[in-house]
């Protein structure tokens, strides 16, 4: 469900599937749609079935995964439409959750039950991220971590950071402070917003997480310190760099490369290495609260949820 960037970037690696699959692509849009069918029109899919459609079908009850690669607006309803409508032993949802604390409770206890149910923050599942991890968390410390760039959508893809440092760290959110978040602008998809300044974000063990963006792109640099040092992640490059000049390159893996490893888990063991539904959800209520309150105080507002994807 949905079929526009990201959506497409999952059929891309859907087809990459070594097992025939029957697969249903669907979007309001028949813009995305096109862009799905463009996006793969260079890939050899011999085996696959594919069928684009504007609504969802209706010659069919159930399905063995499905991926919500909406934006977030509305999700709630959306995942509880699709929910009483199929059978679906697997669910794989797109961040952001969704705009507000009552929408990902709701989103919870419509799927959460299952444990079938993973949020797309890839980035711990990469190889380059593993090995990093490796090489930092050779013994339980607080670590202090900086993320810094500009223009590379705090709001947005702020999850993706809360979600690998939880990781990398073993611990969970303790508070996140948005007081220093110092302004909100249009972003480039329409309709939604983006935040300018520092989240900071302190997990259980006493590690602390700073991400900072600016209005003026430039790339994001990550700075892990740790009791031997400090640690430089360059991820456009694809070089992290240790206190004892150690080196690990790699890369972020892309969206269109990860589906089919993914998927292919699931449908061999049951399960995966992204993060479940209960774990992110965590994350996301309190990262959701923090914008909303943010939102609300610098926009002199009282609204209940924030518009951001």
């Amino acid at each position: 469900i949905g079929a526009g960037n990201i959506g497409s970037r999952y059929l891309q690696g859907l087809l990459k599937l070594k097992k025939p699959c029957t697969i249903y692509i669907i979007d309001y849009s028949q813009e995305a749609l096109n862009l799905s069918k463009n996006r793969i029109l260079d890939i050899d899919n011999k085996i696959h079935e594919l069928n684009f459609s504007l609504s969802l079908p209706s010659d069919v009850d159930f399905f063995k995964l499905a991926i919500v690669a909406t934006t977030s607006n509305s999700r709630a309803k959306l995942i509880e439409d699709i929910n009483i409508r199929y059978s679906i032993e697997f669910w794989i949802l797109e961040k952001v959750l969704a705009q507000s604390k009552e929408e990902i409770l709701r989103i919870s206890k419509c799927l959460g039950e299952s444990g079938k149910v993973w949020v797309n923050t890839p980035r711990r599942i990469t190889p380059w991220y593993k090995e990093i991890k490796s090489k930092i968390r050779k013994k339980y410390e607080p670590l202090k971590i900086l993320v810094e760039g500009g223009g590379w959508g705090l709001a947005c893809n702020a999850i993706h950071f809360i979600d690998l440092f939880s990781w990398i760290t073993d611990s969970d959110i303790s508070k996140i402070s948005n007081s220093d978040i110092k302004d909100w602008i249009p972003s480039k998809r329409k309709g939604y917003f983006e935040a300018l300044g520092k989240l900071k974000i302190l997990f259980k063990d006493k590690s602390s997480l700073l991400l900072s963006c600016s209005h003026e792109k430039s790339d994001i640099k990550i700075f892990i310190e740790n009791a031997n040092g400090l640690w430089f992640i360059n991820e456009k490059e694809g070089f992290a760099i240790g206190p004892n000049k150690e080196i690990v390159n790699g890369q972020n893996t892309y969206q269109s490369q990860l589906a089919s490893i993914v998927v292919t888990e699931i449908f061999e063991t049951g399960s995966c290495n992204l993060p479940s539904l209960k774990e992110s959800s965590l994350q996301h209520i309190k990262m959701i609260d923090a914008f909303l309150n943010s939102w609300n105080n610098i926009n002199k507002k009282n609204e209940s949820f924030i518009k951001i994807t």
